[in-house]
């Protein structure tokens, strides 16, 4: 009987096909991955090309948006009369804001004169350092000193421009005047009128309220500290003084009443002296 063998060589060639049939299979997947990837890529590349073209012409737009503001502010420029070169008059006064009371205005430019006095020649230091400690220091004696030394009498000329009931008086926002010309005087800020001032206010209120009273009473600074504030920052409201401290007045009123006709022809009626 004939046996049948295989030839070695037939043997190896099978075998190198199955070996070589899955690495076959892997090169056609691979193939199909890239050109997926390229149409992808190819794709997106479009899209961008026509953002690219869309934001060109947007571009162009605003340069010719921007060409016509420029033309027609040219014209307007052309056509608008020149500025004068007169100085801003200064405001009319009647009083002497040389004085600290004479004016909530004329306190806040002496408190700042005596601050800049007191530390011309101190440095600040920065944060954390000894110099900063000792200048902080040396503000907290300047506010104490400086709310015992402007403390005042006022009679101040003043607007009414609100009132409020509180418990035991009236709360009333005022407006410093100058008494010949009217011109204000600084910030408008509030005054407690306790029992009898409210009871004299409040009749007033009843019939034909003077367009200005005289507020007289005693002035207190109120000089606080603010360690965040070095400057005067966005809204200046309390008044800056100068780093770290800040001005927010009271008086202790004692009367708010009609000018007599003295009052109302003395343009010092408010430079009435420290009280001690």
């Amino acid at each position: 009987m004939r046996t049948h063998t295989c030839h070695p060589r037939l043997l190896a060639c099978l075998a190198a096909m199955a070996v070589l049939a899955p690495v076959s299979s892997a090169v056609a997947q691979s193939d199909r991955d890239l050109r997926d990837a390229n149409q992808r890529l190819t794709t997106e590349v479009k899209q961008l090309t026509r953002e690219l073209d869309a934001a060109k012409g947007r571009i162009q737009d605003l340069k010719r948006q921007v060409e016509s503001l420029r033309t027609a502010l040219a014209a307007t420029r052309r056509s608008s009369p020149p500025r004068s070169s007169t100085p801003l008059k200064e405001e009319p006064l009647s009083i002497d804001e040389s004085v600290p009371n004479a004016s909530p205005r004329a306190l806040l430019m002496a408190l700042k004169a005596s601050y800049d006095k007191t530390f011309t020649d101190q440095d600040q230091g920065e944060q954390g350092t000894r110099e900063r400690t000792l200048y902080l220091k040396a503000v907290d004696k300047w506010v104490a000193l400086a709310n015992r030394e402007f403390r005042m009498k006022v009679a101040w000329h003043v607007r009414v421009l609100d009132a409020q009931t509180m418990r035991g008086g009236l709360e009333v926002k005022v407006q410093a005047v100058d008494p010949k010309t009217r011109t204000e005087l600084g910030d408008p800020f509030v005054v407690a009128l306790q029992r009898s001032a409210a009871r004299r206010f409040a009749q007033l209120q009843q019939g034909d309220l003077a367009d200005v009273l005289v507020l007289k009473g005693t002035l207190y600074p109120n000089v606080m500290v603010n360690r965040q504030r070095q400057n005067v920052g966005a809204f200046d409201n309390p008044r800056f003084i100068g780093p770290y401290t800040e001005l927010r007045l009271t008086v202790d009123a004692s009367s708010l009443l009609p000018p007599t006709d003295e009052e109302s022809q003395d343009g010092d009626a408010g430079n009435s002296g420290r009280s001690e």
